[in-house]
């Protein structure tokens, strides 16, 4: 084998280790829910789906409590843009960034979308969904 040879060789494994390790793992733009179909449950009403700057086909519903539904939604045009919406009470409110975590007040009730803890006080609700729980 020719030092040649051996060099495409190496750079052929490295080009597939590459790919590999680029995909494993890796989860659409973030977040797990995005990993997923959109089912029924995930859209919003047709009078919040024009929300601003969300693209509808990517809302997720990822948590309700009581009468309130929250969603996790994607930017469009922007690779890392997320958005939290929340619907209650005949209503839809809602705020997007460009890193996690998304905060968003509801009522008082301070929540966030990311993949991790924004500080020591708050408390998963679900996968990816935060609420403050001040002690």
């Amino acid at each position: 084998m020719t030092t040649a040879e051996l060099g495409r060789q190496l750079a052929t494994l490295f080009a597939v280790a590459s790919v590999v390790v680029g995909l494993s793992g890796c989860t659409p733009r973030g977040l797990d829910v995005f990993s997923r179909v959109q089912v029924e449950s995930d859209t919003l009403p047709a009078v919040a789906r024009e929300f601003p700057g969300v693209e509808s086909e990517t809302t997720r519903l990822v948590w309700t409590d009581g009468d309130w539904e929250y969603f996790a939604a994607l930017r469009p045009g922007q690779p890392q843009a997320w958005c939290l919406l929340v619907r209650g009470q005949g209503d839809v409110i809602g705020t997007c960034a460009d890193a996690f975590p998304v905060f968003l007040t509801r009522d008082g009730v301070e929540v966030a979308l990311g993949d991790e803890a924004p500080g020591p006080e708050w408390v998963e609700e679900t996968e990816n969904l935060w609420v403050n729980q001040p002690r």
